[in-house]
Order: C-alpha cells, then sequence, then structure tokens
C-alpha cells in the first residue's frame, strides 16, 4: 500500500503546472477536471512588472512607424495623467482588426515605476510621427479646400478675405501653415 501512495504521489507531483516568472493570473480558459493536451494553452499570466502596451496600426500607417519612436499613452482607468514611451516592437505580418489590415505595435513605458500597476486595460495611444519646431498652427477646420486650392478665410477692414495657404503636419484639431499667414492673423474658424 505504501508503494502505490508513493506511485500516487509522484504522478501527482508530475501534474503539477508551474508558471515560468512570478506575475497575475488574467485569464483561465480550461477548468478543473477539463482535458488538456500537452502545450495546450489554460490561460494567461502577466507580469506586472514589465508593463507594455499594445496598440494597433493600421496597414496604410505602418510605414510610418518604427523603432524607439516616441508615444505618449492615456490609459483609460487614469484619463487626467499622461505617460510617455516608446515603441520597442512592430508586427511583421498584419491582422485583421475591425476589418481592416493592421498591425501590433509594442510600447514600453519611459518610467515604468510611475505608471500603475493595471492589467488588461484600455488606452489611447499617440505616436508622433514627425515634429515640427517653432510651427504656425491653425485650427483644422479653418482650412477651407476648392480643387487642388487650401485657404483660410480671414477680417480685411471689415470683410471677409480668402487667403492661399500651405499646410504641413495635421492632426485632428490643428493644421501647421508653412506659407500663406503670419503670426498673429484672425482667421475665421466655421
Amino acid at each position: 500500500q505504501e508503494q502505490v501512495l508513493e506511485i500516487g504521489a509522484g504522478r501527482l507531483a508530475g501534474t503539477r503546472l508551474e508558471a515560468p516568472f512570478f506575475g497575475v493570473v488574467i485569464s483561465l480558459d480550461k477548468r478543473l477536471g477539463d482535458d488538456i493536451k500537452p502545450f495546450e494553452s489554460i490561460g494567461l499570466i502577466a507580469d506586472p512588472t514589465q508593463l507594455q502596451v499594445e496598440a494597433t496600426v493600421l496597414e496604410g500607417d505602418i510605414d510610418r512607424i518604427a523603432l524607439d519612436q516616441p508615444v505618449k499613452v492615456i490609459l483609460d482607468a487614469f484619463p487626467l495623467s499622461e505617460f510617455s514611451g516608446k515603441i520597442t516592437q512592430v508586427g511583421t505580418k498584419p491582422t485583421l482588426w475591425q476589418g481592416k489590415m493592421a498591425f501590433p505595435v509594442i510600447i514600453r513605458f519611459n518610467e515604468p515605476n510611475a505608471v500603475p500597476r493595471a492589467i488588461r486595460m484600455g488606452a489611447d495611444v499617440s505616436i508622433t510621427t514627425r515634429l515640427s519646431a517653432n510651427a504656425l498652427f491653425v485650427p483644422t477646420k479653418s482650412i477651407f479646400t476648392e480643387g487642388n486650392r487650401k485657404f483660410v478665410e480671414v477680417y480685411d477692414g471689415g470683410k471677409i478675405a480668402r487667403i492661399n495657404v500651405e499646410t504641413g503636419i495635421s492632426n485632428k484639431t490643428q493644421t501647421e501653415i508653412i506659407q500663406g499667414l503670419e503670426e498673429g492673423t484672425v482667421v475665421r474658424v466655421p
């Protein structure tokens, strides 16, 4: 009977699963009593000391992404805090994401100790693709397009005048003006 107990104890010890690192279990795909095949995933473990963000970049924008590019991250649970980081990995194969082809991009924080220890949280990510120093910007919605011509409307002697402009980099709210306006000019915003 002791021999049977020893054999049973040895088999039981052989069924114990141990993670390759200390961490937090963030999901389990299997339950007690489920059959598990060799090399089959049973869940996910995260190391909260190695926080990173996985972002998705659409295929049309991937040529503007590079390693070590600066990134700003705002975590959904901490909307008043902005964290800086950089791109440490760019996927090599696109996957289908929201009906479009996109690449996964991994971002590491510059100051990981300042980031709250949160796992599987949503985030807004801004990747700096171009910088322009000492640039003149106007609200994007103040720029009109007519054919190939871009212009803004300004007040000139009580009347509205159209001024042709050449634009540079832009985001959702502001657009750089390369030529056509000087600092201090008041533009009409519809």
